[in-house]
């Protein structure tokens, strides 16, 4: 294929990029001053109002801390997954800005354009033919685990995982030296946006790197060098924005590692997103974590994949040979993902035992079902170089691959129709917002009792209230985070409230009385102060006499 035409092939990859986001989000969501689509989804909810604490803070060290989010404990951007990266960079010019300010949206449809972009880089390794590319690269720009993160917008990034994978994959990457530096770039364009990601980029990263020693026999204390200094960076990083804070003896999360973890069953699990395969049971809910359904459009591509290794067995396993740093790097990584418990379906197969390691791994890294990412792109990638290469002329690979996206997007169909949701309104606030700006008017504190808590008279109907204090720049004592001092929390909320029963309220602060206890929590206050209501909450003033 001539030259001349690859801007029009890479157009039609990010054609087709735009067309996934448009088939999964409403065009709505990039007006930055739209919140109600994030607001109506509990961990939306804390991604935003994450990010509007810390708009309305002020700068301090570490820069990414929230001190007057989830008092006194206080939390991070990198806690309340707010992308740091997009966050330190918005604070500077809408810092004084009062009203509603969103970025989530345009970062959405950045991630998709970008896992095209790399899809592109990426698939010139199945076959130099252009057209044969769009198509492979599509099946990426479609990749239902990244479809399926619409919970959790940070992890929309997949694209740093394929730019990781182009780097090591690629006989057109940069070699050597600027080779290193991509992928410190990415490391911590990584650590910016999530931890997650940069842990995956570095795995791949020491997998070219023993490529790099092993393979093409670099020095290894230079390519040690190399690979410290961009850890230290990355550490210093997370450092900065405040994921050292917490001492590493603390328990960070109630969950333990492996309640979010791989089920063998997930390559083959829709888990609700198939028009065609019917579910397949899960050991524990919370397994979703490891989704990494192939979808059937991918599935026949896998099984003509086999029929190119039984027929050429050589030249499979000489592919793999090649890249066996990465493919021993993913499955490791895939094998972390399937926790402690090593369950198929319902079935418990066997647990490995705990050390002192895995416990500390299990409060930062519960949700290690996602560290199957890498080894899922790997069985793209190489499913679709076989198939193209089993085709063997372009004619036929461009036919196969092409009936193989139709069932692809015929199948994960209820995924797309999973996303595409009526887009919501404000019905996530049920108070009258302009009476209680005049109720907090003078308080510098709006304090739950019992502090904590997600649900007070309705289902998570925090987020009103803690959108609430974060626009008039109060300090508040609820919310929702990823990571926290469990220990320290359940202290303060236990001296809080034995503090409040015995008539102990601070003058400055606004008081919500609720949760499961709540006609004993107002009958406690009662002895002390006067308890009114608003919108069906009780509330009661910290001055005396209030």
């Amino acid at each position: 294929m001539t030259t001349n035409i690859k801007p029009l092939q890479l157009s039609a990859v990010l054609l087709i990029s735009f067309v996934s986001f448009s088939l999964a989000y409403h065009w709505e969501i990039l007006n930055p001053f739209n919140i109600d689509w994030l607001m109506t989804r509990i961990d939306r909810a804390m991604t935003y109002l994450g990010w509007l604490f810390f708009k309305n803070g002020s700068w301090s060290l570490p820069l990414g801390s929230i001190p007057e989010y989830f008092y006194p404990a206080g939390s991070t951007v990198g806690f309340t997954d707010s992308i740091p990266l997009l966050a330190f960079f918005f604070k500077p010019f809408v810092g004084g800005f009062a009203g509603d300010f969103q970025y989530f949206g345009a970062w959405l449809l950045a991630c998709f354009l970008l896992q095209g972009v790399f899809a592109w880089f990426l698939s010139k390794e199945i076959l130099k033919n252009g057209w044969v590319r769009v198509l492979a690269a599509a099946f990426f720009a479609f990749s239902p685990v990244m479809l399926m993160r619409r919970a959790h917008l940070s992890l929309n990034a997949h694209w740093i995982i394929l730019a990781s994978l182009w780097l090591i994959l690629s006989r057109n990457a940069p070699e050597g030296r600027k080779r290193v530096v991509f992928f410190c770039v990415l490391a911590v364009l990584g650590a910016l946006v999530h931890p997650y990601l940069s842990l995956m980029v570095f795995a791949v990263f020491l997998a070219d790197i023993v490529g790099e020693v092993a393979v093409r026999r670099r020095p290894v204390l230079e390519y040690s060098v190399y690979f410290t200094a961009c850890a230290v960076l990355v550490v210093f990083l997370w450092k900065l924005m405040g994921y050292f804070d917490l001492p590493l003896a603390t328990r960070m999360t109630s969950v333990n590692y492996g309640e979010y973890a791989m089920n063998l069953n997930s390559f083959f699990n829709p888990v609700g997103t198939s028009r065609l395969l019917p579910d397949s049971p899960l050991y524990y809910e919370g397994q979703w974590e490891g989704y990494a359904y192939l979808g059937a459009g991918m599935m026949v591509l896998c099984a003509a994949a086999v029929v190119f290794i039984f027929r050429d067995k050589g030249a499979f396993v000489g592919g793999i040979k090649k890249h066996y740093p990465v493919v021993a790097a993913a499955v490791l990584m895939a094998l972390f993902a399937l926790g402690p418990e090593v369950t198929a379906g319902k079935a418990l197969l066997f647990k490995i035992g705990r050390s002192g390691v895995i416990e500390y791994l299990s409060q930062t890294m519960r949700a290690g079902g996602r560290f199957v990412w890498v080894l899922y792109y790997l069985v793209v990638f190489f499913a679709l170089k076989a198939s193209v290469l089993l085709a063997k002329k372009p004619a036929r690979a461009v036919c196969l691959l092409s009936l193989a996206l139709a069932l692809q997007l015929w199948d994960i169909s209820p995924l797309f129709m999973r996303l595409y949701s009526p887009l919501p309104g404000r019905e996530w606030v049920s108070i009258d917002e302009a009476k209680w700006r005049e109720a907090l008017k003078g308080y510098e504190k709006l304090y739950f009792c019992p502090p904590g808590l997600l649900s007070y008279e309705k289902d998570f109907d925090f987020g009103q209230f803690v959108y609430l204090a974060g626009i008039n720049r109060m300090v508040v004592n609820t919310g929702r985070i990823t990571r926290g001092n469990v220990d320290r929390i359940n202290a303060y909320i236990f001296d809080f409230c034995d503090k409040t029963a015995k008539g102990g309220f601070e003058p400055d602060a606004l008081y919500v009385l609720g949760g499961p206890a709540k006609e004993s929590v107002i009958e406690a206050v009662r002895k002390y102060r006067k308890v009114f209501y608003l919108d069906g909450y009780a509330l009661a003033s910290g001055r005396p006499g209030g």
